[in-house]
């Protein structure tokens, strides 16, 4: 499963040398010591393979098209595999860096939290990164003042588009950002540009330059280098100064990780597409040598056919030699053909080895993904964080929200199916494989219970209400229900309820917010 993919321009300062060394400070001087593999080393080894079973670096060269391909595997306890792979295309000045997950059959699958790599963190601090225009590529976020206004105004006109998604964080009113800046920029180097807004008091300015089409009091846009992708705009409903929604960072990354990872790569990009160039050119060249052999097997039969003249002579002098050799000369005759032939069986037999470990590495990692293609095929469903379909622009009011409204829907539709149908079937299927836990019925339920004699809002009723996630405002004529903060979801209730109908209109509105 790809979780992150990215390709970075290098500078010239980024050579053969200099990528070996810093692979391997990468490794080396890791902050997690049992991600380091035990006296690896890297000069000018071509291929290069070192490690144990769980825990592997490997390199690869291909000459011709001035690339180095590295790959990092760490296999877990639990079955989860996490491979890292760079490839440095010293031609074209560019390194694709992938991040995958896979998993043996018998894995403890999860929602695992995964970063991307450390090496980029180095390609910054040793800068070795050109400018994305006029952006740096840095881990940490920029920030937007009087200076810079301009750049931010030319991407959200759709003025100037860059090669990575940019991403801008304005402030709440209170000079607060509802997201981690700092872990946002640090999760999404080289892939993204961070741009924060220094502080409130820029508003005004940022809204004439933008033409009112910024985001403002802590909203969150994304804009993408693709026109054809719309930009993506993030809110909270969190008070100002709350502490920071870390649903919503995760959002975020997601969406700039789907855009990312959507993108066409070449397959000399790839670790997988270098081994594969590696195997063709290898066969390739064994082809031309076996043209030229072919070729001198045809002109050695022209020259069999005009010797057979000769034959008849040739064996005469044979004879004729032999006769006149004494019995140590025999031996070393025959000694000196059986050598020659030796030479050339040995010779047949390394190519073989060769060509057999080749295929056998090969097979052994069809295998692995036939496995793992089994494993995730029996598990899948259960992986949060791959989900069937992909988020929109809303985000849960509390955990789980939006995963339970799909499958609530799904649950209802069956009975609109008919039996033995391959949709209901399918539905269903989805519905048991997704821990379906019922927690949009059971608040409708809540709500229902609370409301059944409704009489007025009274201290024990507002508590449990707001509990539920509903705002309470007493202060007009009326009692003024919000749901979660959120304008669109709001609903006036009497002070003073007339009849016994009340309850079940009181209910009625509470409940149609949040089914």
């Amino acid at each position: 499963m790809l979780l992150f993919s990215t390709v970075l321009d290098v500078k010239r300062e980024l050579d053969r040398n200099a990528f070996r060394a810093l692979v391997v400070e990468w490794n080396q001087k890791s902050r997690h010591e049992e991600n380091i593999i035990p006296g690896l080393a890297w000069k000018d080894e071509k291929s290069l393979k070192c490690g144990s079973d769980d825990l592997w670096l490997a390199a690869e060269e291909l000459d011709r098209e001035e690339i180095i391909a590295v790959r990092y595997e760490k296999r877990k306890a639990d079955g989860i595999i996490w491979d890292t792979d760079y490839v440095m295309n010293f031609k074209e000045r560019k390194l694709a860096v992938r991040l995958e997950r896979s998993y043996t059959e018998d894995a403890n699958l999860g929602d695992y939290y995964f970063a991307t790599p450390y090496f980029i963190s180095q390609l910054i601090k040793n800068d070795m990164l050109p400018m994305d225009d006029d952006l740096p590529i840095l881990n940490r976020p920029i920030i937007v003042n009087d200076d810079n206004i301009g750049i931010l105004a030319r991407v959200i006109k759709e003025e100037k588009r860059y090669k990575y998604p940019v991403i801008f964080v304005s402030r709440t009113p209170g000079g607060n950002t509802i997201v981690d800046v700092d872990l946002l920029a640090s999760r999404l180097k080289g892939a993204a540009h961070v741009l924060v807004q220094e502080t409130p008091a820029l508003n005004g300015k940022i809204r004439e330059a933008c033409e009112d089409r910024n985001e403002y009091n802590g909203t969150i846009g994304v804009y993408f280098p693709n026109p054809a992708i719309k930009k993506a705009r993030y809110f909270t409903h969190a008070e100002d100064g709350a502490p920071f929604d870390q649903a919503l960072l995760e959002t975020v990354i997601r969406r700039v990780f789907q855009y990312c990872n959507s993108k066409l790569v070449d397959p000399l990009q790839t670790w997988q597409g270098v081994n594969n160039a590696l195997l063709l050119s290898r066969v390739a060249t064994q082809f031309r040598q076996r043209q030229i052999a072919e070729a001198a097997r045809n002109k050695a039969e022209e020259a069999k056919r005009m010797a057979e003249e000769a034959k008849k002579k040739a064996e005469e002098e044979k004879s004729l030699l032999e006769a006149s050799m004494d019995e140590k000369e025999k031996q070393i005759w025959s000694e000196a053909k059986q050598e020659a032939t030796d030479q050339a069986i040995e010779s047949f037999v390394d190519d073989m080895s060769a060509l057999e470990a080749q295929i056998a590495a090969l097979t052994k990692e069809n295998e692995r993904l036939m496995a793992e293609n089994q494993g995730m095929r029996a598990k899948y469903a259960n992986v949060e964080s791959t989900p069937l379909l992909m988020f929109g622009e809303e985000h849960d009011y509390y955990p789980g929200e939006i995963k339970d409204m799909i499958l609530l829907t799904l649950e209802e539709s069956l009975k609109t199916f008919r039996d033995k149908s391959r949709r209901r079937d399918v539905v269903k299927d989805i519905i048991e494989s997704n821990d379906y836990q019922g927690m949009t019925k059971k608040r409708d339920a809540e709500i229902r219970a609370l409301l059944k004699s409704f009489n007025g809002m009274d201290g024990k009723l507002k508590q449990n209400l707001e509990a539920l996630g509903f705002d309470i405002d007493m202060t007009g004529p009326h009692i003024r229900v919000t749901y979660y903060g959120d304008p669109r979801y709001e609903e006036m209730l009497s002070k003073t309820p007339s009849d016994w109908r009340t309850g079940k209109i009181s209910q009625s509105k509470l409940t149609n917010m949040t089914c």
